[in-house]
């Protein structure tokens, strides 16, 4: 009886020791600053949807079928906050103004027109009542904003710790990111990179919300070294 304990009790010290090895190998494969791949992936991954979500907003788009001619108040239960844009079916601008959930259109003899709201929007008061319209179709969707960008484009060049320290990014790691719009043009906000580090970049094609208004598509692009 003896000698069975004495080969037990070798045989738990012995499986023991393995379990210890095996958490200390696990431990430092997890953990080790030399494993960089891991660290930039997350990274990277976190930057991008830190910065898209920094500069999105919220855009609601109505449908309606204008009943009469002349200026009309267009009532939307539920419309969410800020100022209003509308345009026609060639997406030619309305005067429009809203007060609450009445939206006030000048329709000039258009048929059908789309409504759209958004903090990026600024727009007067409105006098109307419910007029004679028929609502057609609503959306509601995140789009990426010019004026958003541009802002942090603005604290990129100006206070880039602190724009760091707000997206929680690990000190050994810096970063930038662009968007390209399709004429060309883009919008910069990266640091001269050093020539002998490796740079990962992730880029997405999105809508973006232009300074006037219009919606078109480009290449949110975020860089990290």
């Amino acid at each position: 009886m003896v000698k069975n304990r004495k080969g037990t009790s070798h045989v738990e010290i012995i499986l023991s020791v393995v379990i210890f090895l095996a958490f200390v190998g696990i431990a430092l494969y997890f953990f080790s600053p030399k494993n960089t791949d891991r660290v930039i992936g997350t990274t990277q991954e976190y930057a991008f949807r830190e910065i898209e979500k920094q500069a999105s907003v919220v855009l609601e788009t109505y449908g309606v079928n204008l009943n009469q001619i002349g200026p009309i108040g267009v009532g939307i239960d539920e419309i969410g906050g800020g100022g209003v844009r509308v345009e026609n079916s060639a997406e030619n601008v309305l005067s429009s103004g809203r007060t609450g959930e009445i939206v006030c259109i000048n329709g000039g003899g258009n048929e059908f027109v789309y409504i759209y709201v958004s903090e990026d929007f600024s727009s007067s008061g409105c006098g109307l009542s419910n007029g004679d319209y028929t609502l057609a179709s609503s959306n509601s969707r995140k789009v990426v904003s010019e004026k958003k960008l541009k802002l942090l484009q603005s604290k990129y060049n100006s206070d880039y710790s602190g724009l760091k320290e707000e997206f929680n990014l690990p000190g050994r790691v810096e970063f930038g990111f662009e968007f390209n719009f399709d004429d060309g043009g883009e919008i910069s906000a990266i640091a001269n990179i050093p020539e002998n580090l490796e740079v990962f970049s992730k880029s997405k094609r999105v809508e973006i919300l232009r300074e006037e208004g219009t919606r078109e598509f480009g290449e949110l692009k975020v860089t990290i070294w």
